[in-house]
């Protein structure tokens, strides 16, 4: 399952390298993880399906807009128009793991959307880091965590953090 992670850091890294090496890090953030990834843009409700490099040529049907649907169905086909990955355009939105890397998914905190909230917020103080959750597994079943009904905001500010950075990142376990 993916989630979806805030990292504080009090200064902005210097490049996104520099901020997927933070990530990388801080280890405990599942088996795979990227910045933006899924949660792209939610930051500044960036809409990373509106930018034109996020798209290729469909590769199900090869950019013709049609694909072969030997033994499926006439109405499915027609309702996905001729193809079900492009619906007909020839053109397929690429997955979140290619898309183009998006600036914002590294923003002040000062800007960020007042009503941000996630999954896990990971407070990065060098090889101290903490993790706070909206769920914590007890090994038998899901609780209620330090971040549950909290913004990122309200809930940094509870610990007395009112400035610094934010990296978006997408994690799985």
């Amino acid at each position: 399952m993916h989630f979806h992670a805030e990292i504080w850091v009090k200064n902005k890294p210097k490049s996104l390298q520099e901020a997927q090496g933070i990530v990388k890090s801080i280890g405990h953030l599942g088996d795979w993880n990227q910045i933006g990834g899924r949660w792209m843009g939610e930051h500044d409700n960036y809409k990373p399906e509106n930018n034109p490099a996020n798209y290729e040529v469909c590769n199900i049907c090869k950019g013709t807009g049609t694909r072969d649907w030997d033994k499926t169905d006439d109405q499915w086909a027609k309702d996905c128009h001729g193809c079900n990955s492009c619906h007909g355009t020839g053109v397929s939105q690429k997955w979140p793991t290619e898309w183009k890397p998006y600036e914002g998914d590294i923003l002040e905190l000062s800007k960020v959307r007042d009503n941000l909230s996630c999954y896990t917020v990971v407070i990065h103080k060098g090889r101290l880091n903490s993790f706070f959750h909206s769920e914590d597994w007890t090994g038998s079943a899901f609780v209620k965590g330090a971040m549950e009904g909290k913004t990122v905001k309200e809930f940094l500010k509870s610990k007395g953090i009112t400035d610094g950075y934010l990296i978006t990142v997408d994690y799985h376990e």
